[in-house]
């Protein structure tokens, strides 16, 4: 299995804007289909780990809402 699938999120770290940091997650369907991300991006001297855990928290919820089960997970 794909290791960002495995953790959860992927980072950018300054490759499309110079300074910048992104952390982003996948939204689920009821299917179990990938159909949106969330992302929050940040100075990259300001995103700090420890917050990982809060947006794949926001993502689950929204992916619950559109029907999905974790049980659709691969």
């Amino acid at each position: 299995m794909d290791p960002i699938l495995q953790q959860s999120y992927a980072f950018d770290n300054k490759e499309a804007e110079l300074e910048l940091g992104c952390i982003g997650t996948l939204i689920y369907n009821s299917t179990g289909t990938v159909v949106a991300g969330l992302s929050v991006s940040a100075p990259i001297e300001r995103r700090r780990d420890d917050r990982n855990p809060k947006l794949i928290s926001a993502a689950d919820k929204i992916s619950a809402r559109l029907g999905y089960k974790s049980s659709y997970r691969k």
